[in-house]
C-alpha cells in the first residue's frame, strides 16, 4: 500500500496536492511554516497558487490532511520534497529550504523502507551529496525527478505529463525501493525513467538553456530584421513553424528577453562552468537578454515623456509574481523622472517600491490612455490583446509600445491617428 506525503506546501507542492486529491489519494501535506497551514485549513488556498486554475477546489478535498507536525509522516512510504527554490537577486538558487527540510526529514527514525523523491529544482550535486550526508537511515532511499510544472497552467501540465525523469545514487534500484516506486507511479498513471542523479539533474539545467537559446535565437532575428523594414518578421516566423525540426510550442515572438528569473537560474549553473568559451557564450546570452529592456528605456527617452502608463506589471501572464518582471526592470532603470501610471489586475508592487518611483494604480486600463503621454504593454495577459484598434484612439498623438505585436497588423491605423508604434 502507497502512503504519500508531500513536504513544503509552496506552489508546487501545493499542485501535487491537488493532482493527489484528484486521485481520490489521501496525503499528508506537511510544512513548517505555520501560517501557511493556517491559511490552507481557513482558506483552501494561499496567494502562491490563488491563480493555478481550479486549484482551491481540489485543495479542499478531505483526503488531503495539512500540518505543521512531522511525525505525522512517519507512516509514509513515499515522500516528495516539492518546495520551490527561491531564486536570488543574482539569478542563482537559493535552496535553503530544501535544505531545511531534509534536516527535519532526518530526525525521523523510519522502521520501515522509505522513498523520498525530491522535485525541487536544485544544482547538480545537490542529490548525491546530501543523500549521503543527511539520510542516515539504512531504510530510506533518496530520488531526484525535476520539477516540470508551468506557473498559470500547472495542474494541467502535471495531469497531461505522462514520464517523469528519475534519478538515483546508482544505475539499479534496489528491489525493496523498486517496488514502492513502481507502485507509485502505477496508483498516479504515470511512468518513469531511471537514471543517475547526476543526469537527471542536468537534463533539467539543460532545459533551461534550450529554452534560453530560444528566446535568443528569435531576439538575434528580430535584431536583424530591424536593420530593413522590407523584412516580415511575423511571415518568417509563421514559414519557419511549418518546420518539422521546430516546435511551434517555442518562443516563437521577439520580446524584452528573460523575465522571472526562472531561466536564468537554470543559466546560472552553465555559466559558472570552467570552460571559458562556454562560460562567455552564457554571460554574452544572460547580458544580451538584459540588455533588451534597454528598448523600452530608448522609446520613452527619445519622445517628450513625463507620464508612463503601462498594462502588466507581472512578469508573464496567470501569475502575480513581479519578481525580474519587464516592468519592474524598466521602472528601476529610468529611475525615479517620471510618473508611472499602472494597471495589472493580479499583482502590485510593494509600498516602498510604489514611494520610491511615484506610482499610482488605477483599476480601469483606459484610464491609464487618457492620464499618460505614452502606453507600454508590458506583460502579456491575454486581455491586453483582444481589445478592437479603436479602444486606442485616445492614445493620438501619443506613444505606444507594443513588444508583444499584439497590434502590429493595424501599424497603418495608428499612423493615421498619429500614434507613434512601436514594438520588437
Amino acid at each position: 500500500m502507497i502512503n504519500i506525503s508531500i513536504l513544503g506546501l509552496s506552489h508546487q507542492g501545493l499542485v501535487f496536492a491537488a493532482f493527489f486529491a484528484k486521485l481520490n489519494l489521501k496525503v499528508i501535506c506537511f510544512d513548517d511554516k505555520i501560517n501557511r497551514i493556517k491559511k490552507l485549513k481557513k482558506d483552501n488556498i494561499t496567494d502562491e497558487v490563488e491563480f493555478e486554475p481550479n486549484l482551491k477546489k481540489q485543495l479542499s478535498n478531505k483526503n488531503l490532511f495539512f500540518t505543521s507536525d512531522i511525525t505525522k509522516i512517519k507512516k509514509s512510504n513515499t515522500i516528495l520534497i516539492c518546495e520551490d527554490v527561491l531564486i536570488k537577486s543574482d539569478g542563482s538558487k537559493n535552496d535553503k529550504q530544501i535544505i531545511n527540510l531534509i534536516n527535519i526529514l532526518n530526525k525521523i527514525n523510519f522502521n520501515h523502507v522509505v522513498n523520498i523523491i525530491l522535485f525541487s529544482q536544485i544544482n547538480p550535486g545537490f542529490s548525491r551529496f546530501y543523500s549521503k550526508k543527511l539520510i542516515n537511515n539504512k531504510k530510506v532511499n533518496f530520488f531526484y525527478s525535476p520539477d516540470i510544472l508551468t506557473i498559470g497552467e500547472a495542474l494541467k501540465v502535471l495531469n497531461e505529463k505522462k514520464i517523469f525523469f528519475v534519478g538515483g545514487a546508482k544505475k539499479k534500484i534496489n528491489i525493496n525501493s523498486k517496488k514502492i516506486l513502481d507502485d507509485f507511479f502505477k496508483i498516479i498513471k504515470k511512468r518513469y525513467i531511471f537514471s543517475t542523479y547526476e543526469s537527471v539533474e542536468l537534463t533539467k539545467e539543460a532545459i533551461q538553456l534550450k529554452l534560453a537559446m530560444d528566446v535568443t535565437f528569435v531576439n538575434i532575428i528580430s535584431d536583424y530584421i530591424d536593420l530593413n523594414d522590407d523584412y516580415e518578421i511575423e511571415k518568417i516566423i509563421e514559414y519557419m513553424k511549418l518546420d518539422k525540426r521546430f516546435s511551434k510550442y517555442g518562443y516563437w515572438r521577439p520580446g524584452l528577453g528573460f523575465g522571472g528569473g526562472h531561466i536564468e537560474r537554470g543559466l546560472k549553473m552553465f555559466e559558472s562552468n570552467k570552460n571559458k568559451f562556454q562560460n562567455r557564450i552564457i554571460k554574452a546570452t544572460i547580458n544580451y537578454n538584459e540588455s533588451r529592456i534597454f528598448f523600452a528605456s530608448k522609446i520613452i527617452k527619445s519622445n517628450n515623456i513625463k507620464h508612463i502608463g503601462i498594462w502588466g506589471l507581472s512578469y508573464k501572464k496567470n501569475t502575480n509574481s513581479t519578481f525580474r518582471s519587464y516592468s519592474r526592470r524598466l521602472i528601476e532603470l529610468l529611475k525615479n523622472k517620471y510618473s508611472y501610471f499602472c494597471f495589472d489586475e493580479s499583482c502590485r508592487f510593494e509600498n516602498t517600491f510604489n514611494k520610491k518611483y511615484n506610482i499610482v494604480y488605477s483599476e480601469d486600463k483606459r484610464e491609464i490612455l487618457k492620464k499618460t503621454d505614452c502606453l507600454l504593454i508590458l506583460s502579456d495577459w491575454d486581455q491586453f490583446k483582444m481589445l478592437d484598434k479603436s479602444y486606442f484612439d485616445i492614445l493620438a498623438k501619443k506613444v505606444f509600445f507594443d513588444p508583444y505585436m499584439f497590434y502590429s497588423k493595424h501599424k497603418d491605423y495608428f499612423q493615421s491617428l498619429k500614434i507613434k508604434y512601436y514594438n520588437l
